[in-house]
């Protein structure tokens, strides 16, 4: 954010906190300066790369907001805001404590396998009438607040990966808010193997174990046409079916835990750029599809002659590098090199950034799929990484590290 030097100086400055921007954008209101929200992408960074990151992202994050109950930032007490203010701010922060809640879904269809209590009394028509439109409305309003930016059932699955950590960091936070020190999320990370994090999967694990347990009792009743306790057949089936919803999402986040190889710190992404290509004195036209920091993938309708050096010149900026380190690959009558750009000046070095991240339409909204396809394309990609893993010979139980 931008904020005004003598804005900052009245309010005494970024707040010393885990959350500092948070606190200071309460600060700022309530010294009865305005905070606007302006939607247009000023900077781009690098996003949590594992499930370790995301995981230590949202434990800091979560406890910086909730000591804001602790802070003299306390939007509920603090002085000059407004009433719409202090509603907005507490959300923030209380919406954590929604999170420990979800260990409640995924526990109460065994109430009735251990304390013989029915956990949810209902007819048909209070499903069609509440239930339903609801669930309906909720995944619809879902979609459109994100604007399509997420998908409920995969922010579902991560939920479930952060319930457990998460939930111990907001405890922790109660009963000591400022004992954990600040700690970044690893950024520019690279890994040769796949490798599984048992810290986090654990309590999944244990999770999953009795879901399946009581689902084979309730299954087993359901065989024996055993409804004791149950006012009717409908809310059975309910408890069955949310049982079955439970073992399912759990199944998906214990595989989001299987981390695939990241053989690469640096981040490719998709540009277009003309490019005129000089190997052993002879120039071959060519166009840019990606591009790193350190180097480019470039597509040739013509073969070249295989040498480990030359110079690319990007016909747009007016910039000329030298590359080395070629790979070669043919693909449909076309031809895809992988050059390294050879050490370049700060000068150069600017240019590549503004080629990146600078480009006008450079940062599209991107949209996720529709709610289906999301449910189609997760269950496609467990397969996948599945498939992948078993038919990697050489990857050792060794090999599976705790994050």
């Amino acid at each position: 954010f931008v904020v005004r030097r003598k804005c900052l100086e009245k309010v005494g400055g970024f707040a010393n906190s885990l959350s500092e921007d948070y606190h200071t954008g309460i600060r700022i209101p309530s010294a009865q300066y305005e905070v606007i929200y302006l939607e247009e992408n000023l900077s781009a960074g690098l996003s949590a790369e594992n499930i370790f990151g995301y995981i230590r992202q949202r434990k800091r994050w979560a406890r910086g907001t909730i000591q804001t109950l602790f802070r003299a930032e306390n939007p509920l007490f603090i002085k000059g805001l407004k009433w719409w203010q202090r509603l907005g701010n507490s959300e923030i922060i209380f919406q954590w404590f929604l999170i420990p809640l979800r260990l409640i879904f995924l526990l109460l269809p065994l109430a009735y396998t251990f304390f013989k209590v029915t956990p949810i009394i209902v007819t048909l028509e209070q499903i069609i009438y509440y239930v339903f439109p609801c669930y309906l409305i909720g995944i619809l309003t879902f979609s459109w607040i994100n604007f399509r930016s997420r998908s409920i059932f995969i922010s579902e699955i991560y939920n479930l990966v952060t319930l457990v950590p998460v939930s111990i960091e907001i405890l922790q936070t109660l009963i000591n808010p400022f004992e954990s020190i600040f700690k970044v999320t690893p950024k520019g990370i690279k890994h040769q193997d796949y490798y599984f994090n048992w810290t986090v999967a654990t309590p999944l694990i244990f999770f999953l174990t009795i879901n399946l347990l009581n689902f084979a009792n309730l299954s087993g009743k359901f065989l024996n046409n055993d409804l004791t306790n149950f006012a009717n057949f409908l809310e059975f089936k309910i408890i069955l079916l949310w049982n079955l919803y439970n073992i399912i999402i759990l199944i998906f986040s214990i595989f989001v835990l299987l981390e695939i190889p990241k053989e690469d710190s640096y981040q490719w992404l998709k540009i277009s750029q003309s490019i005129e290509l000089t190997i052993a004195d002879k120039n071959y036209q060519g166009i840019v599809t990606r591009m790193s920091e350190i180097g480019a993938e470039i597509e040739l309708n013509c073969a070249v002659e295989i040498f480990h050096q030359g110079k690319i010149k990007f016909l747009e900026n007016n910039l000329c590098l030298e590359f080395n380190n070629i790979s070669y690959q043919e693909e449909k009558n076309r031809l895809k090199i992988k050059v390294k750009f050879s050490p370049v000046s700060l000068s150069e070095y600017t240019l590549i950034i503004k080629m990146l991240f600078c480009e006008p339409n450079r940062w599209i909204q991107l949209q996720t799929p529709q709610e289906l396809k999301s449910l189609y394309l997760l269950t496609k990609g467990v397969f996948f990484l599945l498939v992948n893993f078993l038919k990697n010979k050489n990857i050792p139980l060794a090999h599976w590290e705790r994050g």
